[in-house]
């Protein structure tokens, strides 16, 4: 699966973050209002896919795919209750993942991660959201 391999990744080539799983993890520490204590920390997901037509192949249905997977960033600093001071260490979280990420074949892929945004999301109990988005072009093929 993609996110396990994305989680992996990150694990290995970005040793700064203190936590890196499943978004579902992060949904589980927001129900309460609160941001993660453990920061900084990396969250990934899978958000869709985007699809291009079916390829004319006789005895085979073939067409391209791109995963799109997003990792969100969360850094917080003591003291900044509101999160401002933080918001400028997310930069550097991001141009980290980016250089871990962007350009890497992910097993089972057709091809390279692609760097497709990256954007502030929010403020949240003195925490920074950050979020970086990648596409994973994918083929797709079933016998007939």
């Amino acid at each position: 699966m993609l996110t396990d391999d994305v989680i992996e990744r990150l694990r290995a080539e970005v040793p700064v973050f203190i936590t890196v799983e499943a978004a579902a993890e992060l949904a589980a520490v927001l129900k309460g209002g609160k941001a993660p204590q453990r920061t900084p920390a990396a969250f990934v997901m899978s958000v869709g896919l985007q699809v291009r037509g079916p390829d004319a192949v006789t005895g085979m249905y073939r067409q391209h795919l791109s995963e799109s997977t997003i990792v969100l960033l969360v850094a917080s600093r003591a003291g900044d209750a509101r999160g401002g001071a933080a918001a400028g260490r997310a930069e550097p979280l991001r141009d980290a993942v980016v250089q871990a990420l962007a350009g890497w074949s992910p097993p089972d892929a057709f091809g390279p991660m692609e760097l497709t945004g990256a954007r502030l999301v929010d403020f949240v109990d003195g925490a920074v959201f950050f979020e970086v988005a990648f596409a994973t072009p994918q083929l797709l093929r079933i016998e007939r």
